[in-house]
């Protein structure tokens, strides 16, 4: 093929087929119309491997009304110990029965990795991917994940599934426009009430979007490569993004200018454009499913409280550890 689609979760596997598109895009005058963060998801070892298509831009919801009712401001939390004052106060219990999350989200390795990020730091060093579990970080982050969890269902109450915010079971959750729209067409008067924001450890720190951005990626092999280029050109074209969201395919587009020729169509992804310039690449380095899955064995037993963080932190270690090894032996031979 003379042109590829690169995975949302960048896998570096794929950086090893791929030509850099550096020299193309520093000549193409659209290159401004997508956020630097953006391109950022893009690079590997500082050459842009890909041009941005589209893709899932993540972020927290509130429901402001929830959050009147318990007492609190119309605000997003700013920190971490802001936001788990929410989810207790929001949190509903009646009869032994779990009526109201704080809050829900996946509870997963990824949404670890996200805490890990609003922290300063990663699951994985960013170029050698050496395991960054040792940093005294990460374990800061799963114990907050811990008590995250903890407030939204005491007493290990079960959790609900995230559609269920828009029955007002849930005060928060993660959000990204497939999920806002949702609420939007289930339930508007939710939806209303929903303010969507980027989330950080404290005032200090930056805050983290969470983003699994697809792109175009011209192989090491192309027969044509200015040809290809030019195939990559026309279908980042406002046009073509345009076409796209109209014909109703779940990319978010992520030209700036597709925002005022699209709003007819955009009311999902509107408020997933504040958040842009703060999107960090959601699952760094060559992670595959079988991997992921092992870490989550270690994530889930911590929020319930039969294994203790440090435990956890530990064999985390040991996956990623050895999974990298793996991997670079494997990219040797």
């Amino acid at each position: 093929p003379d042109v590829l689609v690169i995975g949302g979760n960048y896998h570096v596997t794929e950086a090893v087929i791929l030509q850099p598109l550096d020299k193309y895009v520093a000549q193409w005058p659209d290159a401004a119309r997508f956020p630097e963060p953006i391109w950022e998801t893009k690079r590997y070892k500082g050459q842009l491997m890909g041009v941005p298509l589209g893709g899932g831009i993540r972020g927290m919801a509130y429901n402001s009304l929830h959050f009147a009712e318990s007492g609190l401001p119309d605000k997003a939390p700013d920190s971490w110990e802001e936001w788990l004052t929410v989810v207790r106060k929001t949190t509903r219990v009646d009869n032994n029965t779990l009526t109201r999350a704080g809050f829900e989200w996946p509870w997963s390795e990824i949404e670890y990795n996200w805490l890990i990020m609003m922290n300063g730091s990663d699951i994985i060093h960013p170029e050698t991917f050496a395991s960054q579990m040792r940093d005294p970080r990460a374990m800061e982050a799963l114990e907050f994940m811990r008590d995250l969890y903890q407030a939204a269902h005491p007493d290990n109450l079960p959790a609900y599934k995230w559609r269920e915010y828009a029955n007002g079971k849930a005060s928060m959750m993660y959000a990204l426009p497939t999920t806002l729209k949702y609420v939007q067409d289930n339930n508007p008067d939710i939806a209303e009430v929903t303010r969507i924001y980027s989330p950080r450890r404290t005032p200090q720190h930056e805050p983290v979007t969470l983003a699994f951005i697809d792109g175009y990626g011209i192989p090491i092999g192309a027969q044509d490569p200015d040809l290809s280029w030019k195939f990559i050109e026309f279908m980042s074209s406002n046009e073509i993004m345009l076409g796209m969201v109209a014909n109703g395919l779940d990319y978010m587009p992520l030209r700036n200018d597709v925002i005022g020729s699209a709003a007819r169509f955009m009311a999902p992804y509107l408020p997933f454009y504040d958040l842009m310039p703060s999107s960090r690449q959601g699952i760094p380095g060559p992670f595959d499913s079988v991997v992921r899955s092992n870490i989550l064995k270690f994530i889930t037993p911590t929020l319930r409280g039969t294994m203790s963080p440090a435990q956890a932190v530990e064999n985390i270690d040991q996956v990623i550890t050895t999974f990298i090894n793996e991997f670079n032996q494997q990219q040797a031979k």
